[in-house]
């Protein structure tokens, strides 16, 4: 069957990628579309317009699913510089998405800021796929869908949004708002650290790691300033976890593997940096839409905005 194509979707494309999805779709044209004949479309058409690192990423692939040929898509749209590669790029999305009625809804293994941050330090010979796993197999990049906590293990949500909790409502009426605050507070810290034009590090860094919140994350840094946890570069990863997967506060059934994942991220510092993206992006929003709910009386009093709305333990 064709690709299933409105005209606004394709309206920004060039001369040579409109040519480039007109062969496409006259290839596909009688055909039921699986992902080897995707593959194989790909292949024939896509790979000859794209840089060097986008053609090593479609040949490192053998038997592709959907879920592959879409995570190639982001990590070519991610890496490239070329505008005509980055195309390229966007016709392997349509022919994951629409090539069948009703659009095909692919999602990657991992929230797209953990999939940005991987790529990145990939980049950057951080072998973090190598670690992010306790020995038990838990991994520390999978969190509640509302927030940055550890779920409970067999589901998507931590304890603190279960159906029964008085955050659960508050939190689904928002989901949507804390994926795109998440999404582009890590894109434009990843975009940033390509083009060289950040002037603070990406990575979390080995020493002056409290200044780096300061810049990075400013509303963890505000909470842990308040408290009453060591801010030295020695214990804070440790304060950074004691407030926001504090063991202690958990039920027996998501206690050992918040142990687990706690103690992974103690021993490999890095596995911290989507944790807490999610929290600050989590917390900015709050705070944001606390003050709009309080018509702007409650700025620059923000100890008063966090109890505009059902706190989660934390606000």
């Amino acid at each position: 069957m064709p690709l299933f194509l409105d005209d606004h979707l394709i309206e920004s494309f060039s001369r040579y990628g409109l040519e480039v999805l007109y062969s496409i779709q006259k290839e596909l044209a009688d055909k039921l579309v699986t992902p080897t004949i995707a593959f194989s479309a790909i292949k024939k058409w896509v790979l000859p317009h794209c840089d060097q690192l986008a053609k090593d990423l479609i040949e490192q692939l053998s038997q592709p699913g959907w879920l592959d040929l879409y995570e190639m898509y982001l990590k070519i749209d991610y890496s490239t510089t070329s505008d005509e590669t980055r195309e390229m790029a966007e016709i392997i999305e349509l022919i994951v998405t629409f090539s069948k009625l009703p659009p095909r809804k692919v999602s990657p293994r991992q929230s797209l800021d953990t999939t940005y941050y991987l790529i990145t330090c990939e980049d950057r010979g951080k072998n973090i796929n190598q670690i992010r796993y306790t020995e038990n197999g838990l991994d520390v990049f999978k969190f509640c869908k509302y927030c940055w906590r550890h779920p409970v293990p067999g589901r998507y949500i931590c304890a603190h949004h279960s159906a029964h909790s008085s955050d659960y409502l508050a939190s689904y009426r928002i989901k949507q708002l804390f994926d795109c605050y998440t999404f582009e507070k890590s894109s434009l810290e990843t975009f940033e650290f390509l083009d060289g034009t950040n002037h603070y590090p990406y990575f979390l860094p080995a020493n002056g790691i409290y200044n780096w919140l300061l810049k990075r994350r400013p509303h963890l840094a505000d909470r842990l300033q308040s408290g009453v946890l060591p801010l030295n570069d020695k214990n804070i990863v440790s304060s950074l976890l004691e407030m926001l997967q504090p063991t202690h506060e958990y039920h027996w059934s998501t206690l050992e593997a918040c142990k687990e994942v706690n103690e992974r991220i103690l021993r490999h510092p890095d596995l911290i940096w989507p944790m807490l993206i999610r929290a600050e992006a989590w917390f900015e929003l709050r705070e944001q839409i606390n003050n709009n709910w309080g018509g702007g009386k409650a700025r620059g009093k923000q100890t008063q905005t966090h109890h505009l709305l059902p706190p989660v333990h934390l606000a």
